[in-house]
């Protein structure tokens, strides 16, 4: 009896094991288990969920028409037919199972490949990793990209200033702002550029140009500029002097610069030239804390601050504010300043070049006229002989006018409020003034005298023997 009920279930099974090699042949997977036909996800893991605890075979494994189901007498079986039958379901879950799983697990692959990849966790250390530089590329791209401010147009900066170069505008071409007071480097730069040529209308124009700049930025330091140009402190009738000996000058230089006194003697009789001296030990030496830069105005007072010290303790006083000079100065301000207090500037400028360089300047850039001017050289458009021509005669008003009335404090308040033209109406002269000596011009012959004084009434007076006087 037990081998009848075996051979039946054999008999069941072999169709079953037949299918399942058939299937696994030829990989075709039922409709039921497939996941483009399943109605969802969820119900395909319930589905599986289900097969998991019933673990019944499947209608196309096993059909019902096989012997296998269709047995009543499979119900009571003996002892190996249950493992037997446990056997059989793991084919179906090897079926099912994993074309379950592909059609589960395909979808979550694909939404991990579309998520951005996770941040890794912050750490300490990276607090303090610096920022990736793309990030300062585009601050950078940013910065670039909005409008920036207007730029007040010139160089500003001293130690660059060329007031001998062609075409000289006299605002774009100044290294100070309009109502900031003159550097005195600019001043110093002017004096080199003098020393470096020996022509004297070259060396006009280039002084021409500071006092262009000036009577333009800033008018009131156009009479500083004009007594640092002549190395002088005032009207000769005044009768300030700086009273510095060169003793009292080199030691002075040896202090301000660290240096023994021995030291910049020998070198200043090796060289000739205490401004040289100057400059050099003062280019060797650094400052922590350097002080404010000169201006034009600030030295020049210093100067008369040093023409006014008497008493027992002037030297000291007057050896405080010299020392006090040269720790300020940079470049070639030691050398000027140097020799302006020895009264040798050795520029070659005399008092009749400097007053051709103030008539020109007045002249192109006419003083008085709202900033910006509208006006900055009045001779463009003249050929070159026009333009020379004229400027000669703008230079003989202030020369003529200079003779009458010798005082530089008179005539430069006029000549920025009025100009240069009626300078004469204002300037003229005045009890206590004296009159500049050597006022007459030589002539080729009396025919010339007599031409310019006739139909003009003159007195004539008899000549003295003896030393002249006004």
């Amino acid at each position: 009896m037990d081998g009848t009920r075996l051979e039946v279930w054999r008999r069941g099974l072999g169709p079953l094991r037949d299918g399942v090699a058939l299937k696994e042949r030829n990989r075709v997977v039922p409709e039921s288990d497939s996941p483009v036909k399943r109605p969802g996800r969820k119900a395909a893991q319930k589905s599986v969920s289900d097969s998991k605890q019933s673990s019944p075979p499947s209608p196309d494994t096993c059909p019902e028409n096989s012997p296998f189901f269709s047995s009543p007498s499979m119900d009571i079986s003996p002892s190996g037919f249950p493992k037997r039958r446990t056997e059989s379901v793991p084919l179906t879950k090897t079926e099912n199972v994993p074309v379950c799983k592909a059609g589960v697990k395909q979808e979550p692959q694909e939404e991990e490949q579309s998520k951005p990849p996770a941040r890794g966790a912050k750490t300490l250390s990276s607090f303090f990793t610096p920022r990736k530089p793309a990030v300062k590329a585009e601050v950078k791209q940013e910065e670039s990209g909005t409008p920036r401010k207007e730029e007040t147009k010139g160089t500003l900066d001293p130690t660059n200033y060329n007031p001998s170069k062609s075409n000289y505008h006299p605002i774009e071409d100044a290294c100070w702002k309009h109502g900031q007071k003159v550097p005195f480097l600019a001043v110093a730069r002017t004096f080199e550029k003098i020393e470096e040529v020996s022509a004297r209308l070259k060396m006009v124009e280039t002084l021409s140009n500071l006092l262009r700049s000036v009577v333009a930025l800033s008018p009131p330091d156009l009479l500083p500029v004009l007594y640092l140009s002549l190395s002088r402190l005032g009207p000769p009738q005044q009768g300030l002097e700086l009273g510095v000996g060169d003793g009292v000058l080199l030691k002075a230089v040896a202090q301000a610069t660290g240096r023994q006194l021995e030291a910049v003697r020998a070198e200043v009789a090796e060289k000739g030239d205490v401004g040289l001296v100057a400059e050099s030990s003062r280019s060797t030496q650094r400052l922590m804390l350097p002080p404010p830069p000169l201006t034009a105005s600030g030295v020049f007072t210093k100067f008369c601050d040093i023409a006014r010290l008497t008493g027992s303790a002037s030297m000291a006083k007057k050896m405080d504010i010299i020392k006090g000079l040269f720790v300020a100065c940079r470049h070639s301000e030691a050398r000027f300043i140097a020799r302006s207090l020895s009264g040798r500037l050795r520029l070659g400028l005399a008092e009749q070049s400097v007053l051709a360089a103030l008539a020109q300047a007045v002249s192109l850039t006419p003083p008085g006229q709202e900033f910006p001017p509208a006006v900055v050289d009045a001779g463009k458009g003249k050929t070159a002989e026009a333009r020379k021509m004229w400027l000669e005669e703008q230079g003989m008003i202030l020369k003529q006018t200079f003779c009458e009335v010798p005082d530089l404090d008179r005539i430069i308040p006029v000549l920025l409020e009025h100009g240069l033209e009626h300078l004469p109406e204002h300037c003229k002269l005045s009890p206590g003034v004296p009159l500049k000596p050597m006022l007459a011009h030589p002539t080729r012959g009396v025919s010339e005298v007599l031409k310019r004084f006739e139909e003009v009434d003159f007195t004539c007076e008899y000549k003295y023997d003896g030393q002249r006087a006004q």
